[in-house]
């Protein structure tokens, strides 16, 4: 059902500025000078990965693998019956069943020939994995979040505003017409009505 909801407005975040984000994390990757740059996402933080390919994973653990020149590579547990589908919201061309990312990134790595690696955020990600991960034979370089996400773009800010003014249309309208309610049941009626705002 969720993968029918989700689909890419172009209109709204156009491919070209995906293009500009992953050109920046080219740059930041010769900077650095580190053969890709990886992208922790999972269901409570997706915004990097969204941000970088409009990726957004639901109950799921994936990274995101930036060579130095090339398109991101989707590492992610997912079934592969729904790659067709992730390739049309989001850049990746390429999709590789992954259900240890750092296992699979440790593989892609030796296929390479790549030793050195940027994680961002590698000191922020969950436990096992930052174990997993620095437990390996490549180099890590610790990327500060706001290294791959400076100041918002255009794009996100109008983004942002619609998402607000139609939060505040929605709530306003809502709270003038009921009375006392649980917190889940406004929760709840909220997002039903934000789906299914235009």
């Amino acid at each position: 059902m969720k993968r029918g909801l989700v689909s890419w407005e172009k209109n709204e975040l156009p491919p070209e500025e995906l293009g500009s984000r992953l050109a920046a994390v080219h740059a930041l990757a010769r900077k650095e000078n580190v053969d890709a740059v990886v992208v922790y996402s999972d269901v409570w933080r997706s915004n990097d990965a969204r941000y970088l390919s409009n990726y957004m994973p639901y109950w799921n653990r994936a990274f995101i693998v930036t060579p130095r020149e090339e398109q991101p590579i989707l590492l992610c547990a997912l079934s592969p019956r729904v790659y067709p589908w992730i390739k049309t919201v989001t850049v990746h061309e390429t999709i590789i069943a992954s259900p240890s990312p750092p296992a699979t990134l440790f593989k892609l790595c030796a296929e390479r020939g790549w030793k050195r690696v940027g994680v961002v955020d590698l000191e922020g990600l969950p436990a096992d994995l930052h174990t997993e991960l620095t437990a390996g034979k490549i180099e890590l370089v610790d990327i500060p979040r706001n290294e791959i996400r400076p100041a918002p773009s255009e794009v996100e800010v109008r983004m942002h505003a619609r998402a607000a003014r139609m939060a505040r249309e929605v709530l306003e309208k809502d709270l003038s017409t009921r009375g006392a309610q649980t917190d889940h049941e406004l929760t709840g009626r909220l997002e039903r009505q934000l789906r299914h705002a235009p």
